[in-house]
């Protein structure tokens, strides 16, 4: 049974998205290398694709962070 609030969104969306809520918990910023480590991947550069299109449809945000020196 669907739930009346669909997104139509695919289950791997849904999986990294869920990644960022648990990571939220423990720390207020989630940087892509986190969600990359926590779903055990090993080039960001996939999470970076998928955050880009979050983005472009608002379903979440982002800010630019100090580079660590």
């Amino acid at each position: 049974m669907k739930s009346e609030l669909s997104l139509d969104m695919p289950e791997s969306s849904e999986m990294y998205l869920e990644t960022i809520l648990l990571l939220e918990r423990n720390n207020p910023v989630v940087r892509q290398v986190d969600i990359a480590r926590a779903l055990g991947f090993k080039r960001p550069p996939t999470v970076h694709v998928a955050v880009k299109n979050w983005l472009n449809k608002s379903l979440c945000t982002s800010t630019k962070a100090a580079k660590s020196r």
